[in-house]
């Protein structure tokens, strides 16, 4: 058919034909010389905007928003509140017709909070829509500082464990040079590392789903085999994880982009690692609350203060005694043990009647409970311990030669477990039905945080503490005493599932502008 004196040939579907002049599917070659030169004019004379809401959206840009924040991460973080907004209405109002159902009793069923959040939402979504765009870069994510800093980062790191450098290194060094072929990329010896803790993780949420199931039935329902197994997967992930950097170096494909990658997947695993810990020792969220949140914050927070170390010194040179070697190998020992004694064994009291009791002064004996310390609160103490000598240290560091100023920088991880910690003291109840959700958004939350972290740490930008996701968690927080068990767990599971679809879509925005920024792919 003819247009405007054109020839446009219209065939549907997957017969489209391509366009001639350009190899883009949807753009003709008029598109390609107009978009770059392309410039928006408008406004708003709005005097409400012009005095109020323009000067709060500058205000914010200027003073609270970083330069490695995209634009339109501004834009898609204001419609997620819409949309969280419109999903607690659907919820709770799926036909319109529910208050014609209750007559004057029609507010009973409706909580009222959910239209303060549609306003508190909609006026946030309005504020992102008015904030400036940060100029001087093409990408998304990443600011002209990082486009010139990112081909350049050097890794600077070692680990000085006796059992690394004489043991897993040289059998990593082994299995890099006799057994993996160069095709292989490191990326995926990293990848394919964490699928064995996935797998592992996924086979103990099958039979553990609750964590309760030690209480209810014992050993009797959860074959011993999954124990085994997580112990050989975590053997595993530590071998391939020595493996990749040897294989990149190898290879000759080290970057910033495989640093980044190897550094998430290790955040990711983190939240594995404690959940199968968590259920070999037979621990339930009713009884054994504190003891959870150790196993899981702990190991966030000495990693982040690891990374946070990172991002001030330069280097990651990890101690005589760390979590990614010694760590690991202690959780798989435990595995073990547990596979062939069972998780009664962790509620028994071996480990303090045979180290403990024989060498404590009488003094300190009689402050302790009288049946003993069990031996799942003897691992607790431990990791407390090893927790605080290697956190002291790394921190002792940066102090020494930046002041006190970086503690703003650990706000995040602090935050996080803070707001954890009153949620599942003051509300159990959240956890007591959530734990698997609430561990999953505990894991999204880190991972945001660390990896931005050290992102910032390999663009040569300014890290901004003050996490957008995190802001949620605090309002449900504040607001959860008059929410409902429904209501409470509808937000829990809602927020889990937009912050998924928000670290995914980010860490995969990151990753393409990356592999663009190196040329690799």
């Amino acid at each position: 058919m003819t247009r405007n004196g054109r020839n446009n040939d219209v065939v549907l579907n997957n017969n489209q034909e391509e366009v001639e002049g350009s190899h883009y599917y949807y753009m003709t070659p008029q598109a390609v010389r107009c978009l770059p030169n392309f410039k928006y004019e408008g406004g708003d004379t709005s005097p409400i905007y012009t005095y109020v809401l323009s000067p709060l959206a500058s205000f914010l840009v200027d003073k609270v928003t970083p330069m490695s924040v995209a634009p339109n991460t501004i834009t898609l973080f204001g419609l997620c509140w819409m949309i969280t907004a419109y999903s607690f209405v659907w919820y709770y109002c799926p036909t319109f017709n529910e208050y014609i159902v209750n007559g004057d009793s029609g507010d009973s069923d409706v909580p009222r909070w959910i239209f303060l959040f549609n306003g508190i939402a909609m006026l946030t979504y309005q504020t992102n829509n008015n904030q400036e765009e940060v100029e001087g870069s093409h990408y998304y994510y990443m600011t002209p500082q990082a486009v010139r800093c990112l081909p350049n980062f050097k890794y600077e790191g070692g680990d000085t464990s006796p059992i690394y450098t004489y043991v897993l290194s040289p059998l990593a060094s082994f299995l890099v040079d006799k057994v993996t072929p160069m095709s292989v990329a490191p990326n995926t010896i990293t990848l394919f590392g964490l699928c064995w803790m996935i797998t592992a993780y996924s086979f103990v949420w099958y039979y553990c789903p609750t964590f309760n199931e030690y209480i209810v039935n014992g050993d009797s329902d959860v074959p011993r085999w999954i124990f085994l197994f997580n112990g050989i997967a975590m053997l595993t992930y530590q071998t391939l994880d020595n493996m990749d950097g040897k294989q990149a170096r190898r290879t000759g494909s080290s970057s910033s982009l495989g640093l980044l990658f190897d550094h998430g997947c290790d955040a990711i695993n983190l939240i594995f690692g404690s959940a199968n810990w968590i259920a070999f020792m037979g621990l339930n969220p009713r009884d054994h609350l504190p003891q959870i949140w150790v196993l899981v914050f702990i190991p966030m927070i000495l990693f982040y203060i690891s990374t946070w170390e990172q991002y001030y010194t330069g280097k990651l040179i990890l101690p005589f005694f760390n979590g990614p070697t010694e760590g690991l190998l202690i959780g798989a020992s435990l595995s073990f043990l547990t596979s062939v004694v069972g998780r009664h064994f962790w509620h028994e009291t071996t480990f303090y009647s045979l180290l403990l009791a024989p060498t404590l002064p009488t003094s300190i004996i009689n402050m302790l409970p009288e049946a003993g310390v069990t031996n799942f609160n003897m691992v607790v103490v431990a990791t407390i311990i090893a927790a605080i000598r290697e956190g002291l240290t790394k921190i002792v560091t940066v102090v020494r030669s930046y002041g006190l100023g970086p503690f703003s920088n650990l706000l995040p991880v602090l935050m996080m477990s803070y707001l954890a910690f009153i949620i599942g003291y003051f509300h159990s109840g959240v956890f007591l039905r959530n734990p698997r959700n609430c561990l999953h958004l505990t894991n999204l939350l880190f991972f945001e945080q660390v990896t931005s972290l050290m992102l910032d740490h390999m663009s040569c930008i300014d890290f901004n503490p003050y996490r957008l996701p995190l802001l949620p968690v605090a309002i449900f927080a504040m607001l959860v005493n008059s929410m409902s068990a429904e209501h409470a767990d509808t937000f829990m599971l809602t927020y889990t599932v937009g912050l998924f679809i928000y670290v995914a879509m980010k860490t995969t925005h990151i990753i393409n502008e990356i592999c663009n920024i190196l040329g690799v792919w």
